[in-house]
């Protein structure tokens, strides 16, 4: 696309204490946050992850059907057939068609397997900064075949690695292979039904659809805000996902190529997201009335995001959501990341150094990095008993003028400040170092410098 109170499991245990032998040297320990992160193809036996791990869930939803092709948009569009599908849905025990289960089995490939030889030999070239023995080609297939194989690894690592601070709640979600199959001509068939989609957005916005929308549970945020509550967390981080309006960009740019066919697409987007935010406050599902402060990627679209219609994870005024943007190393806005009123701040986003699945670590780019970073500093800076405003509050004051936080303080250890020594800049390497390292010739000359394995983000 997350966390609460104090974890009783944390509080120190209470000891007899004798006024014949009073207890000294007693190493007193502060409560640990509870994170819940919510990613794909996370693995709770990774080593960052040992003696760190509270539960872990794994999330499954139903293949998500195109917006055009739900039974109610198939043909002409009326409130009589939408109010009898929403009545429906209404009646459901898992209207999200998601269901979460306990426990995550991690699932990697044969080929996959095959690169634990190179571990080692990896990591040690990632440390040292130094590829030189590392071949174009085993850089080429690690970065694609291990580095960008998990998100989840890369998020959660860079909260974990090497953080005493942190105790965590997996949910793993889960690819659904019938959605990531689903033929392109499926969606060309909804392009010339122009009218039945602004008719869609139209509807959206009728109280009577809204009144009948607001009955149907939220199934999927009350399950998750009941594990939080079980577990006493106190952060959430969100980076996973995809653009919200990726449907729209790829028919606006490959099948349908009209503006207004795009326009209209856009608009019933926002109004079903509307819709949706109009459900959870009804329900009371708001991220303020939430047992944790959630962080949130802003995204990877390089777009101006100022209101809850440019992007639906707008919370501007929400004491209990951040929405995180990414700066680079020479302290300006990533090239990548998206802006503007939203966004609450922005922390390093680019050349972050973190953990990947088998052990290997990874250097990374995007907004998916710059909010797990984020949690990372409250959990170093800030108690964990204190209250959400308050964190929010003041990790918002610890902002400059341009609302980034500052460095990490531990910078040489998360983040590369310039290429490693044994590749050619475009051949391979996936730092992103806008105009501090890279020369200007190069940059234009490949176009394509920059982490092919951008993080981010949905709607969960």
């Amino acid at each position: 696309m997350k966390i609460v109170r104090i974890a009783s499991l944390f509080l120190f245990p209470l000891l007899p204490i004798s006024c014949a032998s009073p207890v000294n040297n007693i190493e007193k320990t502060e409560p640990q946050h509870v994170v819940m992160v919510i990613d794909e193809n996370l693995d709770p036996n990774h080593e960052v992850l040992e003696g760190k791990i509270l539960a872990s869930y794994t999330l499954k939803c139903k293949p998500k059907k195109n917006a055009m092709s739900e039974g109610a948009l198939k043909g002409p569009i009326n409130e009589e057939a939408l109010l009898a599908h929403f009545e429906k849905l209404a009646k459901e025990s898992n209207p999200s068609g998601c269901e979460i289960i306990d426990g995550i089995t991690p699932h990697y490939t044969q080929e996959q397997l095959n690169f634990i030889p190179l571990r080692d030999r990896w990591n040690e070239a990632v440390k040292k900064r130094d590829f030189s023995q590392i071949s174009h080609v085993e850089y080429l297939a690690t970065t694609s075949q291990i580095i960008g194989s998990s998100h989840g690894m890369l998020s959660v690592g860079t909260i974990a690695y090497k953080n005493p601070h942190v105790k965590f709640v997996l949910v793993s979600v889960a690819k659904n292979e019938e959605e990531a199959n689903t033929d392109d001509s499926s969606i060309a068939d909804i392009c010339p039904i122009l009218e039945a989609i602004q008719a869609a957005a139209e509807l959206y916005k009728k109280q009577s659809i809204i009144e009948a929308a607001t009955k149907i549970p939220n199934d999927l945020l009350i399950r998750l805000k009941d594990i939080a509550e079980l577990h006493h967390v106190t952060l959430v981080n969100k980076s996973y996902g995809g653009d919200p309006f990726k449907i729209q960009d790829t028919l606006f740019s490959q099948i349908c190529g009209k503006k207004s066919e795009f326009t209209a697409l856009s608009n019933l987007d926002r109004s079903q997201a509307d819709l949706n935010r109009i459900r959870n406050e009804a329900q009371n599902l708001t991220p303020d009335s939430m047992p944790f402060l959630t962080l949130r990627s802003a995204g990877n679209e390089s777009h101006d995001i100022g209101s809850f219609y440019d992007y639906p994870d707008c919370f501007r005024n929400s004491q209990r959501h951040l929405l995180v943007g990414s700066y680079s190393l020479d302290k300006r806005v990533s090239r990548f990341s998206n802006y503007g009123d939203c966004v609450d701040l922005y922390n390093l986003g680019t050349n972050v150094i973190t953990t990947a699945p088998l052990g290997f670590l990874g250097i990374v780019d995007g907004t998916s990095f710059s909010s797990p970073l984020t949690v990372r500093y409250i959990t170093e800076n800030f108690d964990a008993s204190d209250p959400d405003a308050k964190i929010k509050k003041m990790l918002m004051k610890r902002r400059d003028t341009k609302k980034f936080l500052p460095f990490p303080s531990n910078l040489e250890e998360v983040a590369y400040d310039k290429p490693p020594r044994g590749l050619r800049a475009g051949f391979g390497w996936v730092g992103n170092f806008d105009s501090i390292s890279i020369p200007r010739r190069i940059r234009i000359k490949f176009p394509h410098i920059g982490n092919p394995f951008f993080g981010y983000h949905n709607n969960l």
